[in-house]
């Protein structure tokens, strides 16, 4: 019976493959959303990558952590980043084992910090798959593409929204699109302030399921 189910599954992607790309709108009007989670990012990465092969493309991209990601239409850049990224690669602080437990004595140390780890490193890890070269072109080259990073504020609990279209700045994206791929209590917060003052305000941003 399971052989059954995998052997069915297939056919069944293929079919409603067929049926959206047969309903949905003409580019200009398609919006691709795309889950957060690691592997079901890479899994965002082969829709997108079949889409444009099929010459389906779309014009605006809504994601979450890696899903964020998609923005790039450099598909090849995007098969680099799902497999040569390891733990290394996201933490400075590892707040897990090898196994995924979670290591007791690091957690006792950082009981009062933001958080159990600190992702340095996957800040820098998204500047250099997502350069500023790339980010505005993405915004402002022909066919430009529109995307929205989804993150949640943890002050008002609520989901908070950046689109490339409204924040020009580089800088200012790339920091959201690593708060939305931090995951609360074990990653880094990103801490917001308040651009009249400079000081921090009591919001953070981190992960947001979609």
């Amino acid at each position: 019976m399971n052989s059954f189910y995998l052997s069915i599954i297939p056919i069944i992607l293929m079919t409603s493959e067929t049926q959206v790309l047969a309903q949905s709108p003409q580019a200009p009007n398609r919006l691709l959303v795309v889950s957060v989670g690691g592997a079901r990012g890479a899994w965002g990465v082969g829709v997108a990558n079949r889409l444009d092969s099929l010459g389906n493309r779309y014009a605006h991209v809504v994601g979450t952590s890696t899903g964020s990601l998609i923005l790039l239409r450099k598909f090849e850049v995007l098969n680099r980043a799902y497999t040569s990224v390891n733990q290394k690669s996201i933490f400075n602080i590892n707040p897990f084992k090898k196994d995924g437990g979670i290591r007791t004595l690091n957690a006792l140390f950082r009981f009062c910090k933001p958080s159990l780890g600190t992702t340095d490193n996957l800040r820098t890890l998204i500047g250099t798959f997502v350069t500023p070269t790339d980010y505005q072109q993405i915004r402002t080259g022909s066919g430009g593409l529109d995307f929205t990073v989804a993150v949640v504020n943890f002050r008002t609990r609520e989901a908070a929204y950046r689109s490339a279209s409204e924040y020009p700045v580089y800088e200012e994206m790339v920091n959201w699109m690593w708060a939305s791929a931090n995951e609360p209590v074990f990653m880094s917060p990103y801490m917001t302030t308040d651009k009249a003052t400079g000081k921090p305000t009591s919001g953070s941003m981190g992960a947001c399921g979609m």
